[in-house]
């Protein structure tokens, strides 16, 4: 997930960049690293960086410092619960919902989400929607990304 902040280059650009980083493995945090950018890095189990969710260090953030976008890209719990925290702040949200493509033609409806109330496919409308404007509660529900178990038939 990368929120960035609302200072501009003279070109235009948004400058600096800030990322917060939820992986467990060194190589991928490296990557971000070489980029120069600030970095939170974050673990739930505090394996490797800060021990706690995204949504612990991006509240910091917010609450510290002006940001003008956040982009989410991850579990869809994660975006979900990142876009609930963002909407609170009043800091526009885009979340990525690719991994949930099949086909990529919207043949097989897999990856229908509702947006705004209406009925998108992610691999034909997406993968990138406005956080506030998807409905991931009943996405998650849809896609059985509940914490409740499933009996075996």
């Amino acid at each position: 997930m990368t929120s960035i902040p609302g200072d501009r280059t003279p070109n235009g650009n948004l400058s600096p960049v800030e990322s917060i980083v939820v992986s467990k493995e060194e190589r991928q945090v490296q990557l971000f690293r070489q980029l120069e950018v600030k970095l939170y890095v974050t673990t739930d189990d505090g394996s490797y960086g800060e021990k706690g969710f995204v949504t612990t260090v991006l509240e910091r953030v917010l609450e510290q410092e002006k940001v003008d976008l956040v982009i989410a890209v991850g579990p869809v719990m994660m975006m979900k619960m990142t876009s609930l925290l963002t909407k609170k702040h009043g800091v526009p949200t885009l979340v990525s919902l690719n991994p949930i493509m099949v086909d990529g033609t919207g043949m097989c409806g897999c990856c229908r989400v509702s947006v705004n109330g209406q009925c998108k496919f992610t691999c034909v409308d997406g993968p990138i929607f406005d956080g506030h404007a998807v409905d991931l509660t009943s996405f998650c529900l849809v896609k059985g990304f509940t914490s409740k178990k499933k009996n075996a038939l």
